[in-house]
């Protein structure tokens, strides 16, 4: 990629990492974005599409995030069926001192028994499915229905 470029407000189905910070620490949903990573018409890059300047530009995203009116995103994480999609999660910490990339990370889970980076990043991935939220209630969730019977 030899552009960044913004496209269109998409909403997103949600995860519990967006859904956790939104409701627990006071964060926007705005404050989280999903990059897809693709050719200048927006198509997905496969291996042999990738020269080592395009790498190098995106582990420069990665390592040094990106501004987007005014607000720098850094990379947070990426799903397995985000890396099927190339895109990532990125998120625009709000209190820097108190909410690191690695502190948002820890927040997720004890992933310590991780011991090799792909393990790591696949347990913190897992996070990031899509998920629907549930709501929990103290009410009685049984329902009659009527039995149907056909005539002989």
């Amino acid at each position: 990629p030899s552009q960044e470029k913004c496209v269109g407000l998409f909403t997103e189905m949600s995860n519990r990492v967006i859904r956790k910070f939104v409701s627990d620490h006071g964060y926007e949903p705005s404050s989280f974005l999903r990059v897809q990573i693709g050719d200048e018409t927006g198509e997905r890059m496969y291996a042999d599409e990738i020269s080592s300047a395009i790498e190098r530009r995106i582990k420069e995203t990665t390592q040094n995030g990106i501004f987007v009116n005014g607000s720098c995103y850094q990379f947070l994480a990426y799903s397995s069926s985000q890396l099927k999609e190339c895109s990532i999660w990125m998120v625009c910490p709000r209190n820097k001192n108190l909410w690191t990339i690695q502190n948002m990370r820890r927040e997720l889970g004890n992933f310590s028994m991780c011991k090799t980076p792909s393990k790591y990043a696949a347990r913190i991935g897992q996070c990031f499915s899509t998920t629907v939220d549930v709501t929990i209630t103290n009410g009685n969730l049984s329902r009659q229905f009527v039995d149907r019977t056909i005539p002989d």
